[in-house]
């Protein structure tokens, strides 16, 4: 379960990156309701994938991985008000 977990969390930071990626390319084309409809789906799977990613991360700290205590320890990923 822990390698399913960490498999969906890279596979989503990727999608995430490679809709970033295709983003740019759509932007820099000639604007037309072709490019648009494209933008927009590619602008849903970014935000579902990172939604997911989201999720499945907290997934990995809480109930996967090396527990919650271990990351809120650090003093490099907590933060102290």
């Amino acid at each position: 379960m822990i390698a399913l977990f960490a498999f969906f969390h890279h596979v989503l930071a990727f999608t995430v990156v490679s809709a970033l990626a295709i983003e740019f390319i759509l932007i820099g084309q000639e604007f037309s309701h072709a490019t648009a409809r494209r933008l927009a789906i590619t602008d849903a799977a970014l935000g579902a994938a990172a939604g997911l990613l989201f999720v499945v991360g907290l997934c990995r700290v809480f109930f996967f991985e090396k527990g919650a205590e271990y990351y809120f320890h650090s003093h490099a990923l907590a933060t102290r008000f």
